[in-house]
């Protein structure tokens, strides 16, 4: 992950009529897809009547002055005739859809076969595949006409879906008849809302509404999971503004509630203005705008931000001026995106990712009260492990009420003085934890409380809460000794547990 205070910001630029400009800057900061041309044309040089093109992201990053990764490429040259020349190493899922890698200069590209699909019955595991001779036929299969293009090894663009004209219209359509497109794969019914969020695109009317027509899709086991729901999700994501957009426009459609109730059971919930004004004032609102100012691209933040705020679904009450409040929305919220987990499976997130964004959600109210907060709970929240998004999503919950109700450098101060206070004793956490084990620790306080020895539970007990008292002493540059510690063991501890 990276620091708090480091982060990238996607840049695009959807001007098609400086493509030589982009392609000149392309070549000199993409040493992948160098070698990828290279490779092209030399397969070209041993197969004239051959053809081959770079595709997938590419060709669409390439004309909007996108960064260049992932170089995969489609050919109509036999696998047998290239191994004859070249390494090539069979990568495939589906004996029916071969995917090989070739190696060329320490770089792997994915290359398919130019290939149609056809399908006796709805879903993209009935998918059956045909190799064919023809790119235009391969990109008839193709989700959107914006992914549809190909790249030659002279750098020319092949586009036989019209994907040059919606790039310029900034639309995102399914390419051929959407229905049919959502049907042999109802991931593509939620790639098409992810693009268009991440592009801030349209969506073409004809597509939009074999969406909406074909939203039960998104309901049925057999033909989408929910990893591959959650997958979308996490990909949006990759951006907070992304993420809001997608949400946006999944709300909008009528499609978001079958995929996130939690969200939007929540939507007509009020704040008070005088403390949330953002997103007219509305919890949702607020969420939008959370994402929208977050300068992250860890999805595992933009995620956590997302989720910070699911348990105001479970606390709303009114306060005497007649707008809501949330009292206890942060420990309700636990269990909520618990479930969120347990159902969508987020693949994508590893428990650590899990148990960060959780921790976000119980603690990032902490933050707002950082420099009041005693030694105690602030050694906690600092030396917590998931301290960097706690941070990051307390940043983007203060950040969204605007200029009027946020300083950035008042926050950036705040936290600055927290984690000087707590991090005094070079080393952090471990050091700490070794400087208060001179002092105490469960064998010293057996040798203190024989009882101790045996009843294991009342050790459990006072052991962390004299280890607290004297991490409070020694951050708060106060004298302690072992005499001390014992005084206060004897302060704490009742006598009937220590006979």
């Amino acid at each position: 992950m990276k620091p708090f205070s480091k982060y990238f910001h996607e840049s695009v630029n959807y001007n098609l009529d400086d493509f030589s400009t982009k392609w000149d800057n392309a070549l000199q900061s993409s040493e992948e897809l160098r070698i990828g041309l290279e490779l092209m044309d030399e397969i070209m040089n041993l197969f004239p009547t051959g053809e081959i093109y770079i595709v997938g992201g590419v060709p669409r990053d390439l004309l909007m002055g996108n960064e260049i990764d992932d170089v995969d490429m489609a050919t109509n040259i036999s696998f047998e005739d290239l191994s004859k020349h070249f390494e090539l190493r069979n990568i495939s899922k589906n004996d029916s859809q071969p995917v090989y890698t070739i190696l060329y200069k320490n770089y792997a590209f994915d290359l398919a076969k130019f290939r149609e699909d056809a399908q006796n019955e709805m879903g993209r595991q009935s998918n059956i595949s045909t190799e064919v001779d023809s790119f235009e036929t391969d990109t008839k299969r193709r989700d959107i006409t914006i992914n549809s293009f190909g790249l030659d090894h002279k750098g020319r663009i092949v586009d036989y879906q019209g994907g040059l004209q919606d790039l310029q219209n900034r639309l995102i359509r399914a390419v051929g008849d959407a229905r049919e497109r959502f049907k042999e794969d109802a991931t593509r019914l939620l790639r098409v809302f992810r693009f268009a969020a991440k592009m801030d695109f349209d969506i073409e009317p004809e597509t939009l509404n074999a969406a909406k027509e074909l939203k039960h899709l998104l309901l049925n086991p057999n033909l989408i999971s929910q990893e591959s729901i959650s997958q979308e999700m996490y990909k949006a994501a990759k951006s907070g503004m992304t993420l809001s957009n997608f949400l946006k426009k999944l709300q909008d459609a009528g499609i978001l509630h079958d995929i996130l109730p939690e969200f939007t059971t929540m939507e007509g919930y009020d704040h008070d203005p005088v403390h949330h004004p953002e997103g007219d004032a509305q919890v949702l609102g607020h969420i939008h705008e959370c994402l929208r100012v977050s300068p992250y691209s860890d999805p595992v933040i933009n995620l956590a931000v997302l989720f910070h705020d699911f348990g105001k679904a479970t606390t709303r009450g009114t306060k005497p001026n007649g707008f809501s409040n949330y009292h206890g929305h942060e420990a309700a919220g636990v269990p909520i995106v618990d479930n969120i987990f347990k159902r969508m499976r987020f693949a994508k997130l590893g428990p650590n990712d899990k148990k960060d964004i959780l921790s976000a959600v119980a603690k990032h109210m902490l933050v707002h009260n950082l420099d009041k907060l005693n030694i105690k709970t602030l050694r906690k929240l600092i030396h917590d492990p998931s301290w960097e998004v706690i941070k990051a999503v307390s940043y983007c919950d203060e950040a969204s009420r605007g200029a009027g109700l946020f300083n950035k450098q008042e926050f950036m101060d705040k936290i600055e003085r927290a984690e000087a206070k707590i991090n005094k004793i070079p080393g952090g956490a471990d050091a700490l934890k070794k400087q208060i084990s001179q002092y105490i620790d469960g064998n010293k306080l057996m040798q203190w409380f024989p009882s101790f020895q045996t009843d294991r539970k009342q050790l459990g007990i006072y052991l962390p809460k004299l280890q607290d008292w004297v991490a409070e002493m020694l951050l708060g540059d106060r004298e302690i000794n072992e005499q001390m510690v014992f005084k206060k063991a004897k302060q704490i501890i009742p006598p009937q547990s220590r006979p």
